[in-house]
């Protein structure tokens, strides 16, 4: 996205430990020795949350990028990796972003300048470093990226045979057409995201499941009756 332009564990886990300790309590009704007491914690899957945010790319060496949700940080900076991969880098840490490749740029000899239009496009976190370790969530992008060429006095175009050299070193984006190549005297790309998105660290704290605890039957003791003796003791 840069120059190149469940609720499952509230549903589903809970009944699982409830079933579990259902079991306990059949185990400790028909013994009569030991007490099966099922006590323990889970913890739920993280809960995807809105995010939000914005990238800025422009001419003199800005490059910003804002996250509000889960993920979140100002002031970041993008790294573009290839078409598909960016890291973001904020204070705290790293997010590594997948998303879907820039279309072509649209050219115009005449006024000189090439404009990108992405919308609605695709992109994902796959994890990072420190804070935006094991980071998840998916959403959509829009894309908006202008580029102006230097003319010459006669307003056409002025291709720069060093054009791509000296993007390849420094990392600012040049267009070629036809093999001669433009390298922009402005640029600006700007991109807006939404989705949602989760971090491990952001889990609820673990919550105690329901313990069933049933004592083992009483077991009452057979007492043998009285017995008496009918013979008669001899008299001295």
């Amino acid at each position: 996205m840069t120059r190149r332009i469940r609720r499952l564990a509230v549903a589903l886990g809970a009944p699982a430990v409830l079933l579990l300790s259902t079991a306990g309590y059949a185990l400790a009704s028909a013994g009569s020795a030991p007490v099966y007491a099922l006590t323990g914690y889970h913890e739920q899957a993280p809960k995807l949350q809105p995010e939000a945010g914005d990238l800025l790319i422009a001419s003199g060496g800005i490059n910003v990028v804002n996250a509000y949700g889960p993920v979140r940080g100002l002031g970041g900076t993008d790294t573009e990796h290839s078409a598909f991969l960016d890291t973001w880098t904020f204070a705290p840490g790293t997010v590594n972003v997948l998303h879907a490749p820039a279309p072509a740029p649209v050219l115009d000899l005449v006024t000189c300048s090439a404009v990108v239009v992405q919308r609605d496009a695709w992109w994902k976190f796959a994890g990072g470093t420190g804070g935006g370790k094991g980071a998840t969530g998916s959403g959509h992008f829009t894309e908006v990226a202008l580029f102006s060429f230097a003319v010459d006095r006669y307003g056409r175009c002025v291709f720069d045979q060093h054009g791509q050299m000296y993007g390849e070193m420094t990392g600012d984006p040049y267009m070629s057409d036809h093999g001669r190549v433009l390298r922009p005297v402005f640029f600006s790309v700007e991109v807006q995201f939404t989705g949602r998105a989760a971090l491990p660290h952001h889990q609820p704290k673990p919550y105690p499941t329901p313990t069933y605890t049933t004592p083992a039957p009483v077991t009452t003791a057979t007492v043998p009756a009285p017995t008496y003796s009918t013979t008669t003791p001899p008299v001295d």
